[in-house]
């Protein structure tokens, strides 16, 4: 059937006055302007899945970027494929890269890497590909749900696909550890697909609880999804609150089995959390961060029309502390008290306002730095699964009104195509950024020259061009390039121990051994949990042969954390350089008790048992075994 695109608005007009028509228990309004069936629309799932093609293809071809290497190729849990399934679920999310507790439970995503690296293959392709295949089953289910939602085929479609090309939704596509957030969002799709299948049998409702556990393994956002159902249920279908609540039991059920895992899982108690990741860490408590966490919540509602110069950093000092009485502040309150009352006057005529307000709110609760601080003071990604509402809710207004706008339905409908070109535009060109992370921290430079991280990482751009080169002149201009950047990070946040700790590698290139040193011991008066810096000037104590030196920071290092690879490798280095062989013996063995794949601990032992020791046959042994670890 051929369809002329500039009638579509005509249609939506006619079937919003029938939807308006049912909640009045008036006749409904006679659609004369195309006939039109369910079977005419079976491909705008194709048309959202091929606008993602389009959008996305180019992502197949891009590197690790960012933080995938901690979920990827740094990860020794992920890596293992299948063999390390079991590990993924029984250990904390960092755990498998940093071998330390943390206080995030996401299986889910680092299952699926696993899986996707034994099946096809370690490589940046393989997990974009499937990112992009998440993402088109995301897009597909939302508009699905949208038409349980008693929206029509043609709004359904309008909604899905202003949200499938949004350029907010560039950083969960393109980075490969954002998969986190499409999971928890495909996860609350199936189940939300599943609570209003008109089949209400057992099979759909462990589809739904299927769902709901999918989101959970993947994000905590997920613990705000058990609201959503049941709020669209009461709103929509005017369903009674007695019948909700016997319709919630499974998925409480299902929360209660989450976090008995949970609990038996060893996590951190603490985030860590420092000024540096959230800037709100300088409010003193809910009552003083809730003007900036408010003003947050408009900014995103504002990137959300207007998203242009985007930035895959919002930290300290890129957003401005807010009091009760500063300006942006009460503008901010007065929008939202607006569209408030807007909800409360429309909502009963488009209960879907409510819904995508509701929705709005509620995922966005976890990140909004209202209820509890997070780990990050504002991101790209925390839009993910908000967005989604506030697309019904734009929509929803434009459904209350659409017979009051002044333009004709025909340049409401060009209008929309513009939209969606300027859209698709910026998500194409934001793409790119992800390529690698030279892009990335040239673009963070660029969109957040006031941030302390960019800053940092653009510096560490630098360092990373400088340290494989071999003209001397060449490398010293880049090197003095990458400590100016440092530099600017530390002005803006003095303690940042990590720029602090780069600092130290910038002047070891350069041969500044002063200088790295106190770069080093700056890192660690910032944050005395910062076993790394004490590393790193142990050995700069080591190539100097002061080993007894390096044996009190590395020993210093253990109190901090006794189960790192290269605090004990390196300590047995210090030993063996003070001829304490046995001392440096034990310290190899725990090296190669921490990490069995390294060849490092087991050459040492060999070279103490043949060259120190004497010991011929032990020196074979061990040569024996580091042929094994090559294998």
């Amino acid at each position: 059937m051929k369809i002329n695109f500039l009638y579509t608005f005509d249609t939506i007009f006619v079937e919003t006055q029938t939807m308006h028509a049912k909640a009045k228990n008036q006749a409904p309004v006679k659609i004369d302007t195309f006939k039109v069936t369910s079977s005419n629309y079976w491909y705008f799932p194709v048309i959202l899945g091929f606008a993602i093609l389009i959008l996305y293809g180019q992502t197949t071809s891009f590197d690790y970027c960012g933080d995938d290497v901690l979920v990827t190729t740094g990860n020794q849990y992920v890596k293992q494929g299948f063999g390390g399934i079991k590990k993924i679920f029984s250990h904390s999310y960092m755990h498998g890269y940093t071998a330390e507790a943390d206080p995030l439970y996401r299986p889910m995503p680092l299952l699926t890497y696993a899986i996707e690296g034994q099946l096809f293959g370690f490589s940046p392709k393989t997990h974009h590909v499937w990112n992009i295949i998440y993402y088109i089953f995301c897009c597909i289910s939302f508009y699905y749900f949208l038409k349980k939602l008693q929206f029509t085929h043609i709004i359904s479609f309008a909604i899905a696909l202003l949200f499938t090309i949004h350029p907010l939704h560039t950083e969960v596509v393109s980075n490969i550890k954002s998969r986190d957030e499409i999971l928890a969002f495909l996860g609350l799709l199936i189940m939300l697909n599943a609570y209003f299948n008109q089949k209400q049998s057992l099979l759909w409702k462990c589809i739904g609880v299927f769902g709901f556990f999918i989101a959970l393994l993947s994000k905590e956002i997920a613990l705000s999804f058990i609201a959503i159902p049941l709020l669209i249920d009461h709103f929509s279908f005017k369903t009674d609150w007695k019948i909700l609540a016997k319709k919630t039991v499974p998925y409480l059920v299902t929360l209660g089995f989450f976090l008995i895992i949970r609990f038996t899982i060893d996590l951190s108690n603490t985030d860590k959390l420092t000024l540096l990741e959230n800037s709100l860490m300088q409010c003193n408590g809910i009552i003083d961060r809730f003007p900036t966490a408010f003003y947050i919540l408009f900014k995103y509602l504002v990137l959300f029309i207007f998203p242009f110069n985007l930035s895959y950093d919002y930290s300290y000092n890129q957003i401005p502390i807010q009091s009760y009485f500063s300006f942006p502040f009460v503008l901010c309150l007065l929008a939202f008290i607006g569209m408030v009352y807007y909800v409360f006057k429309y909502f009963k005529t488009t209960p879907s306002l409510a819904i995508g307000a509701l929705w709005f709110l509620i995922t966005i609760s976890i990140t909004s730095n209202i209820i509890f601080l997070t780990g990050a003071t504002m991101a790209e990604r925390f839009m993910f699964t908000p967005s989604a509402g506030i697309s019904i809710f734009i929509f929803a207004v434009f459904l209350t009104h659409h017979d009051k706008i002044p333009f004709s339905k025909k340049y409401q409908t060009i209008l929309y195509a513009i939209v969606l070109v300027l859209f698709s535009i910026s998500t194409y060109t934001r793409n790119k950024v992800w390529k690698n992370d030279k892009e990335l921290f040239i673009s963070g430079i660029q969109s957040a020259p006031e941030s302390a991280r960019t800053n940092m990482f653009y510096g560490r751009y630098f360092y990373n061009e400088a340290k494989p080169m071999t003209n001397i002149q060449q490398k010293s201009i880049l090197l003095d390039s990458a400590i100016l950047y440092y530099q600017k990070a530390l002005r803006i946040y003095p303690k940042f121990h990590v720029a602090h700790h780069f600092l130290g590698w910038a002047y070891r290139e350069k041969n500044m051994k002063n200088e790295e040193k106190i770069a080093y011991k700056n890192a660690y008066e910032s944050d005395t949990s910062y076993y790394p810096a004490l590393i790193s000037l142990s050995i700069a104590e080591l190539k100097q042969e002061n080993f007894i030196e390096a044996i009190r920071l590395l020993e210093k290092s253990k109190t901090v954390n006794e189960n790192s690879y290269d605090t004990n490798y390196n300590l047995g280095l210090a030993f063996r350089g003070n001829k304490q062989y046995q001392e440096a013996i034990s310290s190899y063995l725990k090296a190669h008790q921490i990490n069995p794949a390294r060849e490092e601990p087991i050459s040492q032992l060999i070279k103490i048992y043949r060259d120190d020791l004497n010991k011929l046959d032990s020196a074979l042994y061990y040569n024996e075994l580091i042929k094994k670890i090559k294998r």
